[in-house]
C-alpha cells in the first residue's frame, strides 16, 4: 500500500480474535496489515479479508539496545 508520498504503510492485526474488517483496528484501506504465525501454524490474531500476510510472531529475535538481542 502506497500514499500520496510514496510511503508504504504497515499495521499488525490485532489479537482480539474478530474479523479484522469489522472489529479489528484497520483505519486506511490502503494500510498492508500483517498477522501473526508460529512454527505449527497456530495463530492468535484478527482474522478477515482484511489481513494482508502473515508472518512469524513468536520466538523471534529482535535488536535491543545495548548491542543484546531480546527473543520476543
Amino acid at each position: 500500500a502506497t500514499h500520496a508520498c510514496l510511503q508504504v504503510v504497515v499495521q499488525a492485526a490485532g489479537n482480539d480474535g474478530v474479523d479484522d474488517c469489522t472489529g479489528g483496528g484497520q483505519a486506511e484501506p490502503k494500510t498492508i496489515v500483517v498477522g501473526a504465525t508460529d512454527s505449527s501454524d497456530n495463530f492468535w490474531y484478527n482474522y478477515g479479508a482484511c489481513v494482508d500476510v502473515l508472518a512469524p510472531g513468536i520466538n523471534i529475535y529482535a535488536a535491543c539496545a545495548p548491542r543484546r538481542a531480546a527473543l520476543t
